[in-house]
C-alpha cells in the first residue's frame, strides 16, 4: 500500500482527491479489502481532516469531555466520517464500515480505540502521545480476543461476546487499578495471549509460574474441581466383554 504512496502516507492524504487519486489504489487486495474500499476511507478522512484542520480537532469537535468515556465520540466520529466518505458502489457498504466501524452493541471497534491509545497516551516506545487534549483516564481498552479471554479470567468482565459492553466493563475494571491511565495494562493482557502464555483451559504445567494465578478464576478455590490435574498417562483399560444372552 505505501509502495502507492511514494510522497509518504501523510503527504498521500493531505493532496488526496477521491475522483483523481482512486485509481492509483486500484488492484490493492488484503483479505476482504479491496483499494477501492480504502478510497473511500481515505477520502473520508482527507476531508476531516480539511474541515477541522487536523484529525485530532475532528475527534474532538464530536467529543464531550463530560462523558465517562469516549465510547459515545467514537460512534459519532465513525457517523462523520461515513457522512462525507465519497460515493462507491453501495455492494461495498459493508466493506468500508468494516473500516470505520461503530463502536456500540456488537462492535468493539478496536482497531478505533487502538488508534486512540496510540494518539492520546504518553510516548512510552509504544504509544505516541500526538494528542495531548485527550484524556488517556478516557479511554476504553482495544479488546481482541487475547485481552477478552484473559479479563474474564481475571473477573473483569461476564460478558459471553467482546462486544463494547465487554470492552467498557474491562476499561472500568482496569480503570479501578489506574483511574487516571487505565489501558497502561493492554500491552501486558494481549502480550500474554499472543506469547502463549495463558492457554485457553487451565493447564498447571503453564500456569503455576503465572504471577496472575491467585487473581484467576480458573484456580480460585471454588473453581478448584475445573482445574485439570497435571498430565499423566492413564493406563489402558481392557475393552469390556459382552455378556452372551
Amino acid at each position: 500500500l505505501f509502495a502507492r504512496m511514494p510522497e509518504g502516507p501523510a503527504t498521500f492524504l493531505d493532496r488526496f482527491d477521491h475522483a483523481r487519486d482512486a485509481a492509483r489504489l486500484d488492484g490493492f487486495v488484503h483479505r476482504w479489502t479491496r483499494g477501492s474500499d480504502l478510497a473511500r476511507a481515505l477520502g473520508a478522512t482527507a476531508t476531516l481532516q480539511r474541515r477541522h484542520g487536523g484529525l485530532e480537532r475532528a475527534f474532538l469537535a464530536v467529543d464531550d469531555a463530560s462523558e465517562d468515556d469516549v465510547g459515545g465520540a467514537l460512534a459519532r466520529f465513525s457517523d462523520a466520517l461515513l457522512a462525507v466518505a465519497p460515493d462507491g458502489d453501495p455492494a461495498r457498504d459493508r466493506a468500508l464500515r468494516f473500516l470505520l466501524p461503530r463502536f456500540g452493541g456488537g462492535s468493539a471497534a478496536k482497531r478505533l480505540c487502538l488508534f486512540l491509545r496510540w494518539m492520546a497516551r504518553e510516548d512510552d516506545g509504544v504509544d505516541l502521545g500526538l494528542w495531548p487534549d485527550l484524556d488517556p483516564s478516557r479511554l476504553i481498552v482495544p479488546l481482541d480476543t487475547h485481552v477478552f479471554r484473559i479479563s474474564g479470567f481475571l473477573g473483569l468482565t461476564d460478558r459471553r461476546s467482546p462486544d463494547a459492553r465487554a470492552a467498557v466493563e474491562i476499561t472500568c475494571g482496569l480503570r479501578a487499578l489506574d483511574a487516571h491511565d487505565p489501558l497502561r495494562y493492554d500491552f501486558a493482557l494481549a502480550h500474554l495471549g499472543i506469547l502463549g502464555d495463558c492457554p485457553s483451559r487451565p493447564d498447571p504445567d503453564l500456569c503455576d509460574p503465572c504471577p496472575l494465578r491467585s487473581a484467576c478464576r480458573c484456580w480460585s478455590p471454588g473453581a478448584a474441581t475445573t482445574a485439570p490435574r497435571r498430565r499423566t498417562r492413564s493406563p489402558r483399560r481392557s475393552p469390556r466383554r459382552r455378556r452372551s444372552p
